[in-house]
């Protein structure tokens, strides 16, 4: 669970990412961060995002990731660490080695994904070895890898083996002492990495082993304990909570007098068309084969007269997916029909008000042009309106608890953000018996603060109905407020988090986004 505005050290590692900070840095950074969780309590079950539900369980645990260990494979210097999740896609499983000699090495696996979009042309080597190229160079700690050309070799090049198709592929950077094995399980990506180490040439005589020159026979007992984990459908994976991926935009336009409604995958960014531009709105995604398709007027014609999206936006190949299975046309209401029978005595009252309580009962904006989006997510039990220009929503998949991130200015690496959480079940640390203010505000601080370790403004408040408690951190340059709401046997997490010296500025989206904000008691 994520608390309020927790350890930023957890953070760093996927912000020195988004910076493109070299390996050795990031790793560094990752160690110290390790080091402090050893000296940490961890009697709080609940306390950070990071620490899956039920640590003691490793196999619950690496249910969440497209890869799983053997622990009983491997080699007795080696333990496997609880998974570290960094939505909206990375999680971290971090690993323990020590040599014969007694040098530790840092090593861990990054999982990352979904990327439904990407795909390998075939199995043959070259291909691969080009799509890994490809997703080195996407990705910011390891593109200065990627930058100094060094090949990325099949892992039988260097006398290894991977039996259960786990990985497949193997760069080396001997410049920054780096090691990076890769591999892929549908649409997550998988990369084992290792320093200090250098790679033993594979014909060497002798078994002298140099300074930070890698065991090839720990290595492949390393190998061998890693599985990939079978997914439940293309994406999903046997932790995966139900519900994910399950949220829809709700997109209402007008044109001319005709009002048209569709619902998208939150997978798709709506934008709106700005002044300059002469069309209604765009949809945007990377799983849209052409990433990207614009309704104009001649789009919303079409539909009128009864084209089907598949035949306006066709898909260039057999394995892209099709755009009616992530947009659908749900309503047409022609506006004069309902304005001549209001018109003809049907209402004395407002005759615009009247359209907007008339066409599916939703709030439409009525002005030529103008389009809303509404997101909905019934499993999590949240509707609240999107910022047509910037706004994005993610669901994450590599996360222990059903999850929502929306990011009101735009990119994914932008702040502020908004993680919606909800967690299933309650820790066996919350205080039930009570069911008062000051109990919740008690929970709330215990189970989502480092509440020994300084006092946290905490106060209970009604957020669209619903009693909950609100915190407010600020903590290495970064400001959060966090709401936390108990619905039953369950709880939700509302977490709105900017970096403090835009805090102010910022406020006004925050005060936005609660007040537009409505909760629902979610399905099943």
């Amino acid at each position: 669970m994520q608390a309020a505005c927790t350890s930023r050290s957890v953070a760093v590692l996927g912000k020195l990412a988004s910076k493109g900070v070299g390996v050795l840095l990031l790793l560094a950074i990752f160690r110290r961060w390790r080091k402090s969780q050893r000296a940490d309590s961890i009697k709080k079950h609940f306390q950070q995002e990071n620490e899956v539900k039920d640590t003691g369980c490793m196999t619950s645990a690496l249910s969440y990731l497209p890869i799983y260990i053997n622990t009983d494979k491997l080699p007795e210097n080696m333990l496997v660490g609880a998974p570290l999740f960094y939505p909206p896609q990375m999680a971290v499983l971090p690993l323990s080695w020590t040599d014969a000699v007694g040098f530790e090495r840092s090593c861990f696996i990054t999982c990352e994904g979904p990327f439904p979009h990407m795909t390998a042309n075939g199995k043959d080597p070259h291909d691969m070895s080009f799509f890994f190229l490809q997703y080195m160079q996407r990705v910011p700690f390891m593109q200065s890898t990627a930058e100094r050309g060094l090949p990325i070799k099949q892992l039988q090049d260097v006398g290894l083996l991977c039996c259960t198709d786990a990985f497949s592929h193997i760069v080396t950077d001997p410049a920054e002492r780096v090691v990076v094995i890769f591999g892929r399980n549908g649409p997550y990506f998988t990369s084992l990495v290792i320093t200090p180490c250098t790679m033993p040439e594979k014909n060497v005589v002798g078994n002298i082993q140099l300074a930070n020159q890698i065991s090839l026979q720990d290595l492949q007992k390393l190998l061998d304990a890693c599985c990939p984990t079978p997914l439940v459908d293309e994406i999903r994976l046997a932790g995966t909570s139900a519900g994910t991926l399950q949220g829809k935009l709700h997109i209402a336009c007008r044109y001319g007098n005709r009002v048209v409604q569709f619902t998208a995958a939150s997978a798709l960014t709506v934008r709106s068309a700005r002044d300059n531009e002469d069309f209604i709105f765009s949809l945007e995604g990377d799983v849209l084969a052409q990433k990207r398709i614009v309704f104009d007027a001649a789009t919303i014609d079409a539909l009128i007269s009864g084209k089907t999206l598949d035949e306006l936006f066709s898909c260039p190949g057999p394995q892209c997916m099709r755009v009616s299975s992530l947009v659908q046309l749900i309503h047409m209401e022609d506006l004069t029909e309902i304005s001549h029978n209001l018109g003809n005595g049907a209402s004395n009252g407002d005759v615009t008000r009247e359209i907007n309580l008339k066409v599916s009962g939703s709030r439409l904006l009525l002005s030529a042009g103008e389009v809303s989006v509404v997101f909905h997510h019934a499993h999590l039990g949240v509707h609240f309106p999107i910022n047509s220009h910037h706004g994005v929503i993610c669901e994450p998949v590599l996360t222990t608890d059903l999850c929502l991130m929306y990011y009101p200015l735009g990119s994914t690496a932008a702040l502020p953000n908004a993680m919606m959480r909800r967690v299933r079940q309650l820790p066996p640390t919350w205080e039930r018996s009570l069911h008062t203010d000051d109990a919740l505000r008690h929970n709330a601080l215990f189970h989502f603060t480092d509440w020994m370790r300084g006092s946290v403004p905490c106060i209970t408040c009604d957020l669209s109905g619903f009693r909950c408690a609100q915190l407010y951190e600020e903590k290495d340059g970064m400001s959060c407020r966090t709401y936390v709401v108990p619905l039953a046997e369950e709880i939700m997490v509302l977490r709105w988090e900017t970096s403090t010296c835009d805090w102010e500025q910022h406020l006004p989206h925050l005060q936005k986004f609660i007040d537009t904000l409505h909760l629902e008691v979610p399905t099943a």
